[in-house]
């Protein structure tokens, strides 16, 4: 069971180091696919065999993921060198070994491009070939090889064969005895940043009549174009013709790949020319030379034609140093890195006054390049909030690109808050470290955040005021007393009476209430018949929120009739004669109202009698 199991470890790591070594020699294989080399400047500027020489290559990198272009520009600044000899027209020379500089990076701000640059000495040049030749090694991403030709620096008179041309026969060069011309048909250029294998656009077509006047023939690097190719030679015997492609170079500044490029042969076999489509070719960039062989039936001649609309890599840049006023994008400060608040909580829809809620805050490092560092958080309440148990600041040491962290604190809304929302001012103080400019550098931001508060709705209705007992057929007053004991305003109150009354449905529009006030709802009742007289008052009203609310209020009274105990009715003249019933009253007030009656007069006669008697005395003294 061991061995079996052993064997079976065996055999699963054997597996994995093949696939992982499948994959290297992939993306190995495949990771120049879009890269190309160009020397841009020598010393001495004609070289010729046994110098040596020091070169400048420039390398234009198109094999970049679109997230990853400033990944890959910080890598490729590290990258190392390493002179392949085999194959190469150069060696080392007597001073040593092959000596590299360390690249300088340019990232195009526009599309997947990066170009570097980076110097080469103590090369000796054996004129073998017309290449120089090394092995690019950039961290974190697969070696590949990089061949650059010299051919625009080589002096006329070296020796050794152009890296052109697979071919053994040198330099494709044009027999004196035939005419060669071209035409160029069409000009594509990619459609988009991300399009860096196939043509997209068409800039110029020839054969389009709309594009007359305004379509660019110029040929830039990187472009493809459609070639039509005519060469007159009357030593040719006739028959089927070809252009062999023994290699990727054999087009001299032109490329032909593999699913893009094709090649239409339009010759007659009988006439004394050849006339060749060339479509799809992509310009390296480095020549305007255009160089391939014409190979038949015990024949062979070469092309080698001057493409006057091609614009080399030289020559573009020559044209952006003195027109464009484009800044170096290499150069600029990094982007500031922004931190925001990504998302914040509080616990619930609303706080109510008075409560103590937690209030959570994530902060969010918008940069995908820098980290930020050294930061301090301010959080500024407003009146009516206040941090409870808890600092109003904080400090982050680091926070990585595109990270987040939470903080959380909590909060107390004061009772006499106003229902309202509350504005909390975050600030974000920061620092980061720019490496283009290699300094260090302080940021800050500020955000502000909104929290609901409600107070507790406190509005009742204090009483009902209505008659104990009320009479069939008048009307009698009911009113409802109410007030707001909360801290807010009460909106678009109203009213309505229901019971076994003449007149439900009574309503009434009391507008609005603001807190500590009162109010009343008063209402005419007239009841339907005698007896119990109940129902209820419905008050309608909304809080700060707008949320719609009902109380109700019952009343009751008891209906008389005001006729009761009343004699009933006789026939009389003209109608119906009503005789009330009379109680049998007392003859106590009559005996009293005779009694004084008589004792008046009597008083008065024996007052005047006393008082002439008196006289009289009086008379008789004297």
């Amino acid at each position: 069971m061991k061995v079996h199991n052993r064997f079976l470890a065996l055999t699963m790591a054997a597996m994995m180091l093949i696939s992982t070594m499948g994959f290297v020699f992939v993306t190995s294989a495949s990771a120049a696919g879009n890269t190309t080399a160009a020397v841009i400047s020598a010393s001495p500027s004609k070289i010729s065999k046994g110098d040596d020489v020091k070169l400048k290559i420039q390398v234009t990198d198109e094999d970049i993921n679109p997230g990853q272009k400033d990944d890959k520009a910080e890598a490729i600044k590290k990258a190392t060198f390493e002179f392949k000899e085999s194959g190469s027209g150069f060696e080392p020379s007597n001073k040593g070994t092959v000596k590299f500089s360390s690249p300088q990076v340019t990232v195009d701000p526009v599309k997947t491009l990066i170009t570097y640059s980076f110097e080469v000495e103590n090369l000796n040049y054996n004129g073998s070939n017309k290449l120089f030749k090394c092995t690019v090694k950039i961290p974190g991403y697969p070696s590949y090889n990089l061949e650059a030709d010299i051919s625009d620096f080589v002096s006329s008179g070296s020796s050794g064969s152009s890296g052109s041309s697979s071919s053994s026969d040198g330099d494709p060069v044009a027999p004196s005895d035939s005419t060669q011309s071209y035409v160029v048909t069409k000009v594509y250029r990619y459609s988009n940043i991300d399009n860096t294998t196939r043509p997209g656009t068409v800039i110029f077509d020839m054969n389009d009549q709309s594009m007359i006047g305004r379509g660019d023939s110029t040929i830039r690097q990187g472009y493809y174009a459609d070639i039509l190719i005519t060469v007159k030679d009357n030593s040719a015997p006739g028959g089927d013709y070809e252009i062999p492609l023994g290699s990727s170079s054999v087009l001299g500044s032109f490329t032909y790949q593999q699913g893009v490029s094709s090649i239409q042969n339009l010759t007659d076999k009988d006439a004394g020319s050849f006339t060749f489509l060339l479509e799809k070719v992509r310009y390296t960039g480095s020549r305007k030379q255009l160089a391939f062989f014409i190979t038949g039936d015990g024949y062979k001649t070469t092309v080698d034609l001057e493409i006057s609309e091609c614009k080399t890599r030289s020559e573009a840049e020559a044209e952006k140093e003195e027109n464009d006023d484009t800044p170096d994008y290499s150069k600029l400060e990094r982007a500031t890195p922004y931190v925001i608040i990504s998302n914040y909580g509080y616990g619930g829809g609303q706080v109510t006054a008075g409560d103590t809620f937690p209030l959570s805050l994530t902060f969010y490092n918008t940069s995908s390049v820098l980290s930020v560092n050294n930061m301090m958080i301010t959080v500024t309440m407003p009146d009516d909030l206040m941090l409870t148990s808890s600092s109003n600041t904080f400090y982050v040491e680091n926070l990585g690109r595109q990270e987040t962290i939470t903080k959380s604190m909590m909060v107390t809304a004061k009772p006499a808050a106003a229902a309202q929302s509350h504005n909390i001012t975050v600030s974000m103080r920061y620092q980061y470290v720019d490496d283009k400019v290699e300094a260090r550098k302080s940021a800050e931001t500020s955000e502000t955040i909104a929290i609901p508060v409600v107070q507790v709705d406190r509005f009742q209705a204090t009483g009902v005021e209505l008659d104990p007992e009320i009479y069939i057929g008048e009307e009698s007053n009911l009113t409802v007393n109410f007030v707001n004991k909360g801290r807010s305003e009460v909106y678009n109150l109203s009213a309505e009476i229901s019971g076994n009354i003449n007149n439900p449905g009574q309503q009434q529009n009391l507008g609005n209430l603001a807190s500590g006030a009162t109010g009343t709802a008063d209402f005419y009742i007239t009841p339907s018949g005698e007896g119990e007289v109940t129902g209820e008052v419905t008050i309608t009203y909304e809080d700060t929120n707008m949320v719609e609310k009902t109380i109700t209020v019952p009343y009751n009274t008891t209906a008389i009739d005001p006729m009761a105990g009343m004699e009933p009715t006789y026939p009389g003249m003209g109608g119906d004669v009503q005789v009330p019933v009379e109680e049998p009253k007392s003859p106590m007030p009559i005996i009293i109202v005779v009694a004084v009656a008589v004792l008046i007069p009597t008083a008065v006669i024996i007052k005047k009698k006393i008082d002439k008697k008196r006289s009289e005395m009086e008379d008789a003294d004297l």
